[in-house]
């Protein structure tokens, strides 16, 4: 079988799954297949859909003789609808890379 039709089958396999209401054990024993495998391709097609509807966004930057001394100080401030994430000047990156891994598994 050739990557796209494996690739199109296990789709198909997790739609029917999705749409089926019963959990991932019934329905796997149901249709005789791995549980652990049905796992891998549900994270699998999670994943890729996530990376797919990626939407940027447009980022207004005030020009520098336009800030208030508050707004200097305070580093980086990211909105997005009704979430808001504000950066000190002297924030850690690895603290910021852990943020975007949890909103992304959350998205």
């Amino acid at each position: 079988m050739s990557r796209q039709a494996n690739y199109h089958l296990w789709s198909e396999r997790v739609a029917a799954y999705r749409s089926s209401r019963l959990t991932l054990k019934v329905w796997c024993l149901e249709n005789n297949l791995s549980k652990s495998t049905m796992q891998y391709w549900i994270t699998k097609l999670n994943k890729e859909a996530t990376a797919s509807h990626i939407e940027w966004s447009s980022v207004e930057v005030s020009p520098k003789d336009q800030l208030t001394q508050n707004e200097g100080e305070s580093g980086v401030s990211l909105k997005f609808r009704e979430l808001e994430i504000t950066l000190q000047k002297d924030f850690h990156p690895h603290t910021l890379s852990n943020l975007l891994d949890v909103l992304q598994g959350h998205a």
